[in-house]
């Protein structure tokens, strides 16, 4: 009785023992612990930071977790060198204390932080560089995921150099918008017209949704027309287009829409009566911009792990980083090691 309560009693300090020397015989985990050890699975100040990063977004959406930690880390953190003496090594706290740190040390939070949110990840060393592994994603939604992000990216920094706010990202469309609130006292048999050229609708603005609402002060005649040439055939008496359903004749009051328009586009509003009409009208006009190009070079790189399918995450790639992306410099083996377990895989 009193040797297996011994054993027992001696069980973790067996297994450290046997960490030691499994450790300290394979030469793969002998390099990677110090990069290991300092990645922090169970932390309540980490968990409360992952939960905060992904606060707003779908409970439970793993994908949704995984790229909202990622672009926290590319877009708050910096790239610093180690000291040139040494190979210097942080622990998380270090990281958020800095502000940033080299590759290893970015990929040490970034999976300390997942880890904290039950996403299993694994620790990627090269000859010349280092990056973080998450496991069990799904390949579409993360993309979806990755495509809003890199929009947000581009509408931020747009606004930043507009000095506005006024390009957004949603629905994995990028667009801005305008408001605008004008009014025009139209003459008996007159024809007037709100819109543009196309010299300021250009590449890449590819369409326009216009919501508009207009009160007349008598009735009137209100098209949406794909040209301001279309405009002119009108004043001509001549033939000319129209988008399909914003034709309305004899209106006083009026609330519609029209979507897709060309980027020349405009309002025309008419007044076939002999008063003088004073009208008001209110646009929204969104700008909808080509995204096609900043897509192109998207492609993702994934491994399966255990029949997982685990997602690249380099968090060194920058603002324009997305999971997936992986760096081209790296040379020599790619072992992706579980910080936990310490089992390691060579990736093909």
């Amino acid at each position: 009785m009193t040797a297996v309560i011994l054993l027992s009693g001696c069980t973790d300090y067996i297994k450290q023992v046997q960490d030691f020397f499994t450790e300290n015989s394979d030469p793969v985990l002998r390099r990677a612990e110090p990069y290991i050890k300092p990645i922090d699975v169970e932390n309540a100040t980490l968990r409360a930071m992952a939960a905060s990063i992904v606060k707003g977004g779908p409970t439970g959406d793993k994908d949704y977790q995984v790229n909202a930690i990622y672009r926290y880390i590319v877009e708050h953190y910096s790239y610093y060198s180690d000291p040139r003496s040494r190979e210097y090594i942080q622990p998380p706290y270090e990281t958020i204390a800095i502000g940033g740190g080299d590759c290893e040390d970015l990929s040490i939070l970034t999976c300390s932080l997942l880890e904290n949110l039950g996403i299993r990840t694994y620790l990627v060393l090269t000859d010349n560089h280092a990056y973080c592994l998450a496991s069990g994603v799904d390949e579409g939604k993360l993309r979806r995921y990755a495509e809003q992000s890199l929009l947000s990216q581009v509408a931020a920094d747009y606004n930043a150099r507009e000095g506005g706010s006024a390009m957004k990202a949603e629905d994995g469309k990028l667009f801005t918008l305008r408001e605008d609130n004008t009014q025009a006292a139209i003459k008996g048999g007159y024809v007037w017209y709100y819109g543009g050229n196309g010299s300021k609708l250009s590449d890449p603005i590819i369409s326009m949704d216009w919501r508009y609402e207009i009160e007349s002060s008598s009735p009137i005649t209100v098209y949406v027309v794909p040209s301001k040439q279309d405009y002119e055939a009108i004043c001509k008496g001549q033939p000319f287009n129209f988008y399909p359903g914003t034709d309305a004749k004899n209106v006083v009051s009026l609330r519609d829409s029209c979507e897709g328009m060309s980027t020349n586009g405009g309002l025309v509003i008419e007044n076939d009566g002999n008063n003088d009409a004073i009208v008001k009208v209110s646009i929204k006009k969104y700008n909808y911009y080509r995204t096609d190009g900043i897509f192109k070079d998207m492609n993702m790189t994934f491994y399966t792990i255990n029949n997982q399918t685990c997602v690249v995450l380099d968090t060194t790639a920058g603002k324009y980083g997305y999971p997936g992306l992986a760096q081209k410099s790296q040379t020599g083996e790619r072992i992706a090691i579980d910080p936990v377990t310490r089992q390691y895989y060579y990736l093909g």
